[in-house]
């Protein structure tokens, strides 16, 4: 009878602690949020470590404008117990992130996200208020043809397991997002011209803006007008975007215009629909806009004859 009572007391020793055993569970905290990037070329890739926080650009440069996030879940369960994570039901070999507004889609392989659990080698423990464990990866391959967009996902079901009891949680599933920006570019459609000019022996000023060409002081109309410059901006589908001439001051610059060793300046002004200004938007439905740059010659008094040339940049940058 005395061996009865020993082996009963253990089994209710046993079920005792059976029964304090607690269920796990997960908290998302923050889904995983990659940024926002240009793609220089084919085959680029975003690596975020979920370990060290450390994020690794191939051939993609981040535009800054969206901060990096990783996923970061609370895992509760027994303090004490060690935890893993596996799929809740079948293991897929890739999942999607669809473009909001395009509908493209970017496949990503499984195996390229990874928990800062699984990435250490050592299976995490329960602690008192909970265990985090980050989720990052590699978002990859991203080509150059993708349009601009915000591409979401949700990563396949997954759960956590008590190493101890074998208690698993509720499946959850947290949502990636990364963002593509097509790198914006500019093309000139017209050169800016003064045309020809009369200097009347005082000093004048010769104007090109989008209502034409007007002429002041001592700086005659001659048979040619001028013409005002045109470039085309191609990029994000209605992406907001900065123009910079030179330089200083956005929308705004200056050009030596020379002829031998005679030399005239011009400052410079750049236009949207008419309206003198460095900003633009890129339309919706193209991705593009044509902005104009004008001037304002300064003839002087005693300006020698010739033709007179010279060169600025036109640059054009996402705000």
């Amino acid at each position: 009878m005395k061996l009865f009572r020993q082996a009963l007391a253990s089994a209710l020793m046993l079920c005792s602690s059976w029964a304090s055993a607690q269920t796990p569970t997960v908290t998302i905290q923050s889904n995983m949020d990659v940024g926002q990037y240009l793609i220089q070329a084919n085959g680029a890739s975003v690596t975020q470590d979920s370990i060290t926080g450390v994020v690794t650009l191939t051939n993609a440069v981040s535009t800054g404008v969206y901060p990096v996030i990783f996923c970061s879940l609370l895992c509760k369960g027994t303090v004490g117990h060690t935890f893993h994570f596996q799929y809740s039901g079948t293991q897929p070999t890739t999942f999607t992130l669809t473009g909001q507004t395009t509908g493209q889609i970017i496949t990503v392989n499984t195996s390229n996200i990874q928990s800062s659990a699984k990435e250490s080698g050592v299976n995490p423990t329960f602690a008192t208020g909970g265990t985090i464990a980050h989720e990052g990866g590699i978002i990859s391959p991203l080509t150059t043809t993708l349009p601009s967009d915000t591409y979401v996902g949700s990563f396949p079901s997954l759960q956590i397991v008590d190493d101890t009891s074998g208690a698993t949680s509720a499946a959850f599933v947290f949502t990636i997002t990364i963002r593509i920006q097509t790198a914006i570019a500019i093309a000139k459609v017209q050169d800016l011209a003064f045309g020809e000019v009369i200097a009347l022996g005082s000093a004048g000023t010769v104007a090109v803006t989008p209502t034409g060409t007007t002429y002041a002081g001592g700086a005659g109309q001659g048979p040619v007008s001028g013409t005002i410059a045109s470039f085309t901006a191609t990029g994000g589908k209605g992406s907001n975007y900065q123009i910079t001439l030179g330089g200083g001051t956005p929308g705004q610059g200056t050009v030596t215009l020379t002829s031998g060793a005679n030399t005239m300046t011009a400052s410079l002004q750049s236009y949207v629909n008419s309206v003198a200004t460095a900003q633009g938007t890129l339309s919706a439905a193209a991705g593009t806009q044509t902005f104009l740059v004008g001037g304002t010659l300064n003839v002087g008094a005693a300006q020698a004859e010739g033709t007179y040339t010279g060169t600025f940049t036109a640059t054009v940058t996402y705000n």
